[in-house]
């Protein structure tokens, strides 16, 4: 695909991306995405696996039968193919919320699914009991053999069981890992368990029914984040966690390994052993070479500020040239968020994040270091900025994935300051650091066929040198609600011709961007044509870097409907790009939609219009008159808006969502529900 060859843009400020075809044996998988759910699905907080063949696995809380959530889940093949119904299938659909925490392939074909449980919320003699609960499903979707409708407990042991995380034994079992308060009023308040289950569900020999305490240090010892747990390697599980009880500001990341018959093995004890000093646990991963690296960051104002990672051996040594406190990968930082960490096959790491330096843009960095800790030849120190510097927009780290031959892909979210418009874009780095070839300066457009923002974006290998990336989407107005996945591939060739990658429209103007290796060196013209016009020439493209050309139409009408293409030469002689139509928005009014969807989940979206670039004010009220939410929303401009409020997570309940500009006073009300 080189273009869109027709595509309306209705919304008064839309975004539209276009990319580059994928390889001809992908023809299911398309431009904007494989579309999983068809409209069915009414929920969020997706996780997704690879299947290790080109496919993936993809889970999610769903509220479509009731105001509680269920788990659901689908399988896109290597083909493209959603294999399960549209909309998923039902994992668990029992009283009361479950919520998914984590998804791992069994290494057969089939996926085990983790999640947080609250059918026994309410015991029958008073007091609460979280239990986490564990399926089994086969490719075809139905439940393997010995596994229970609704999944089965890893632990029934009173209070709660949380956060649990997987790991695969080798050999078609699972390890099951969880923060456990069952001790809450003792010392030790929370500790870590785990629990082992054969392929057929039951639980492998030396478990005990309720799980295996790993620790018991007082305070609070937690895992702290999805794919927390790690194999082995030896049919065994490394399980890292963090300990609270640490007098260090940062706290302590201890690790303890366990063999398959729950036994601790040689080097490693009950309570585990310091593993990285004086950091935040963020992320950890298998070094491809028997070890694994974990991620820390040091925590001031409440805000991540630098980065390091440390490497440790499975016999409970550590690695050479790795620090205590760990291997700084981003010093002096501002801040940093989104932090990832993937081996590169050969006992190195690959790291991913969003951040800042003084005299350096925010934006998504990586970097690579070698086994023995030295920074990776050929790369830039404290890492390489992969995201657009100066882009008047917000880059937020989503994903890394390796790509098997010490390369990485790297995906991001870029929401523009204009239009709020949020969109997932993917790098390919290679092991000595350099752009993948074909790869545009600051990557591409994951869904270059999709009309509306992309949220949620997660990442993983697709086992076969590429990715495979999943997102979600809540233009239902557009025929895109739901979650859809795309596959990137390793050896995705340079377009023939140049494709378009973005049309801003409102009713001031038409902005355009055509993408292509080398495209900045061309001298291309702009072409524009109505249903009774012919194609005419209205200016040059203007070079925006190495592989951009862009172009703004100022003199188009509001609510009319336009063309437009690019005409070039290049070697093979003279080229014209596909055209792409758009809708040039009416004038705006002020106008308050409120939270989308209504009722939200606890971090809403805000929708809302501006008819004009003045001071401009939104604001969420609770039942009590208090003010939870502030944003000045002005900056935006003209256009219709929606604004996610990432750092404000609303407890369930009504709120009165305001928007304030010097002339009006809107209001609306907004529901929240867990």
């Amino acid at each position: 695909m080189t273009g869109l060859t027709r595509l309306a843009l209705t919304a008064a400020t839309a975004l539209v991306l276009v990319g580059m075809a994928a390889p001809p044996a992908a023809a299911q998988w398309l431009p904007g995405g494989v579309d999983l759910c068809g409209g069915l699905c009414r929920g969020g907080n997706q996780l997704i696996a690879g299947d290790g063949q080109g496919g993936v696995f993809v889970c999610w809380e769903d509220r479509r039968n009731s105001s509680s959530a269920d788990v659901y889940a689908q399988y896109v093949t290597a083909e493209g193919q959603v294999a399960w119904p549209l909309g998923g299938i039902p994992v668990a659909a029992e009283i009361r919320s479950q919520v998914p925490t984590a998804i791992e392939p069994d290494g057969l074909g089939g996926v085990y699914i983790a999640w947080f449980d609250d059918r026994q919320l309410i015991l029958p003699g008073g007091g609460t009991s979280r239990d986490i609960y564990v399926q089994h499903l086969l490719p075809n979707g139905s439940i393997a053999p010995g596994w229970a409708v609704n999944g089965l407990p890893a632990s029934r042991a009173p209070d709660e069981q949380e956060g649990a995380t997987l790991a695969t034994d080798g050999n078609g079992g699972v390890y099951v890992l969880w923060r456990d308060w069952r001790d809450r009023l003792a010392p030790n308040a929370a500790d870590v368990y785990a629990q082992h289950f054969r392929y057929d569900g039951t639980l492998a020999p030396g478990w005990p029914a309720d799980g295996l305490s790993l620790t018991s240090a007082p305070g609070v010892q937690s895992v702290t984040g999805f794919r927390w747990a790690l194999p082995d390697g030896e049919g065994g599980l490394l399980a890292p966690f963090f300990d609270g009880s640490s007098p260090n500001p940062n706290k302590d990341m201890f690790a303890t390994r366990v063999r398959p018959d729950g036994t601790f093995a040689p080097g490693w004890v009950h309570g585990g052993q310091l593993v990285l000093e004086n950091r935040a646990g963020r992320s950890v991963a298998v070094d491809g070479a028997g070890g694994f690296l974990i991620l820390g960051a040091t925590v001031r104002d409440f805000f991540d500020r630098e980065i390091y990672v440390r490497r440790f051996l499975f016999d409970g040594t550590p690695a050479a040239g790795w620090p205590p406190g760990g291997v700084a990968m981003f010093p002096v930082a501002l801040g940093t968020a989104r932090q990832f960490v993937q081996g590169d096959g050969g006992g190195g790491a690959l790291v991913a994040w969003q951040g800042s330096q003084p005299g350096r843009p925010y934006g998504v960095f990586a970097t690579r270091r070698l086994g023995d800790g030295t920074l990776a030849p050929s790369w830039t120190p404290n890492g390489t900025l992969l995201s657009e510097p100066g882009a008047r927009a917000n880059q937020f780290a989503a994903g890394l994935a390796g790509d098997g031959a010490g390369g990485a892909y790297v995906l991001w979210e870029s929401e523009s300051w204009d239009n709020s418009i949020n969109t997932a874009r993917i790098h390919h780095f290679l092991a000595d650091g350099s752009l993948a070839p074909g790869w545009p300066e600051f990557g591409r457009v994951v869904a270059p066929g999709s009309p509306t923002s992309q949220f949620d974006s997660h990442l993983t290998p697709d086992g076969v040198g590429g990715a495979v990336v999943v997102w979600e989407e809540r233009a239902s107005s557009l025929g895109r609600s739901g979650f859809f996945a795309q596959r990137i591939y390793a050896d995705s060739p340079t377009p023939a011709l140049l494709s378009l990658a973005q049309a801003e429209a409102t009713s001031e103007r038409v902005r355009l961007v055509w993408q292509g290796v080398g495209a900045g060196a061309l001298d291309a013209v702009v072409e524009r044509s109505t249903e009774a016009i012919p194609w005419e020439a209205i200016g040059h493209a203007v070079r925006e870097n190495a592989d951009e050309l862009s172009y703004e139409d100022r003199a188009m009408t509001p609510g009319a409907r336009y063309a437009y293409r690019l005409r070039y030469t290049d070697a093979r002689g003279e080229q014209v790009t596909a055209a792409a139509w758009v809708d040039v928005p009416a004038r705006l009014e002020l106008a308050l939609a409120g939270f989308r969807p209504n009722p939200s989940l606890a971090i809403p979206v805000v929708a809302f219009t501006l008819p004009v670039a003045d001071a401009a004010r939104l604001e969420v009220f609770d039942v009590a008159g208090r003010r939870v939410v502030m944003r000045e929303v002005g900056a935006l401009g003209p256009g219709r808006h929606t604004l996610r409020l990432d750092d404000a997570r609303l407890s369930a309940g009504v709120y009165v969502v305001r928007l304030v500009t010097a002339s009006r006073t809107l209001l609306t009300r907004g529901v929240v529900a867990h």
